[in-house]
């Protein structure tokens, strides 16, 4: 946000900072400059002051502003934060934004709680002011093309309500930049991943290769060992028949054997009876011859 349309938002209105807080104070009023203006969250002053913001000089003010010490020759700038030093009736000393119109007698200043708790316009001397805040960037001047062109988009995020001041939207965007580096990474190490494995792929592919060329030598040896083996079963069964035909021959042979082995011994016992018969008469008939 620019300072003329931080004036424009805020003139006639009674700012608290932080949360609604230490309504009508001077040093309200500058933080919620510094926040929508510089985008940065402005830091307690360290004494419950506004002098405090150029005694302590609190982080992170040093990031965007550098202090000027108030001289003779010298006055504030347009944007830049005056600071005085407290009084003995005035302990906690007073800031304000200086406006345009400094000379080296006096300044216009947008105050709080100076002859009034309400933002307003003031013209003021150099008495008590022991310097400013001058931004470290102070104009778009010295800003790049891109700075401005960020700064502009960052801006009409603001201005859209999408973030609250220049600060969150800038974080955002730096969140979102490392979000993506960190995706970017991470996809880098999903891509190494990836051709790791495709490398462990390709080795299995090998692999599995290799083993289907095996199984097929497997199944190839398999199915000639059972046509062997069928061819074995065969001659098997052909040789149990053939057994089984020699057998019943030998049965055969066996039966026709018994019985002329029968018909032998019955033939041997005629033959023998018959033997001893004529063997009896020629005995008879020797004893006759002898007498």
């Amino acid at each position: 946000m620019t300072l003329q349309a931080f004036i424009d938002k805020y003139l006639g209105e009674t700012l608290g900072y932080p949360d609604g807080r230490y309504v009508g104070q001077c040093l309200s009023l500058v933080k919620v400059y510094i926040k929508e203006c510089f985008g940065i969250n402005p830091p307690p002053s360290g004494s419950n002051s506004a002098y405090g913001y150029w005694s302590n000089f609190p982080d992170p003010l040093g990031t965007v502003f550098k202090k000027v010490v108030s001289t003779l020759d010298n006055f504030p700038k347009y944007g830049d934060i005056p600071i005085w030093k407290p009084t003995s009736t005035n302990s906690f000393g007073h800031i304000d934004v200086a406006l345009d119109g400094a000379s080296d007698a006096q300044f216009v200043g947008l105050d709080q709680n100076w002859d009034g708790k309400e933002t307003h316009i003031v013209k003021h001397g150099y008495n008590g002011v022991i310097g400013w805040l001058t931004p470290i960037k102070d104009s778009e001047e010295d800003m790049t093309d891109m700075q401005k062109k960020t700064l502009e988009v960052l801006q009409e995020a603001v201005d859209l309500g999408l973030y609250g001041n220049i600060e969150s939207a800038a974080r955002s965007v730096v969140n979102n930049t490392e979000a993506v580096k960190r995706f970017e990474t991470e996809v880098k190490e999903f891509d190494s991943r990836i051709k790791a494995l495709e490398v462990i792929n390709g080795q299995q592919a090998d692999s599995i290769k290799e083993i289907n060329q095996r199984l097929e030598v497997e199944v190839k040896l398999r199915k000639s060992c059972q046509t062997d083996l069928n061819t074995a079963n065969g001659k098997t069964i052909k040789l149990e028949k053939q057994i089984e035909t020699k057998e019943q021959e030998v049965a055969s042979i066996r039966e026709v054997s018994n019985k002329y082995q029968s018909l032998y011994k019955k033939a041997l016992e005629k033959s023998i009876d018959k033997c001893s018969l004529f063997n009896f008469i020629m005995l008879k008939i020797k004893k006759l011859f002898k007498k």
